[in-house]
């Protein structure tokens, strides 16, 4: 996780805006995203103009190759989109071996921490992996006898943890990640070393 502790004067503003807000609306009893129902006690933007600015300071992003099992470019490409979810796909090439789909990391999904020394605390965007699916109608196209196995009354997949083993081994090629999800944790108090 990167931690940004230089003086960036926007990213400062904006991090004494959302303070400000927390704690006045944390007794409240509110939050920055409001009552999930009512949408009572919000602070609409601030949460999100944290993540846009996080993702501006962005300097530093991996790049990894994945060497797709579809021989078509298109079809490469969103293989490896979807089996990489906070990457972005910038190129193809092609050898013996396959398509090869270089990938860079996307800053949006990039976690990100904000030591605010003023007021001593770290704001973070954080990341997290929703649940892992899997592609049921690629599985019963490419093998019905083992998708019959795998899926429930009215062919509704079963829950990963109601397959058999053996099953669940065959179709790991089916399964890919879930959708990532940006959080704002609650904000910390700074150890002594983020201060310095």
């Amino acid at each position: 996780m990167e931690f940004q502790t230089e003086e960036l004067p926007s990213l400062e503003i904006l991090i004494r805006e959302i303070s400000a807000s927390y704690f006045s609306l944390k007794e409240s009893k509110g939050t920055l995203e409001g009552d999930p129902k009512t949408k009572k006690n919000r602070k609409p933007g601030l949460k999100e103009a944290f993540f846009d600015e996080a993702t501006k300071r962005q300097w530093s992003l991996a790049q990894k190759t994945f060497l797709s099992s579809i021989g078509a470019e298109e079809g490469a490409r969103e293989e490896a989109a979807r089996r990489n979810p906070g990457w972005l796909v910038i190129s193809t090439s092609y050898d013996e071996d396959g398509v090869h789909v270089l990938l860079r990391e996307d800053p949006k999904y990039k976690p990100f921490s904000y030591v605010d020394k003023k007021t001593e605390m770290v704001w973070s965007k954080q990341i997290a992996s929703g649940q892992a699916e899997y592609d049921i109608e690629k599985l019963q196209e490419e093998n019905h006898d083992l998708w019959i196995r795998v899926s429930k009354f009215e062919r509704v997949p079963r829950d990963f943890e109601d397959i058999d083993p053996e099953d669940l081994a065959k179709i790991q090629d089916y399964i890919y990640p879930g959708p990532l999800q940006i959080k704002l944790a609650t904000p910390r108090k700074a150890k002594a070393e983020e201060l310095e």
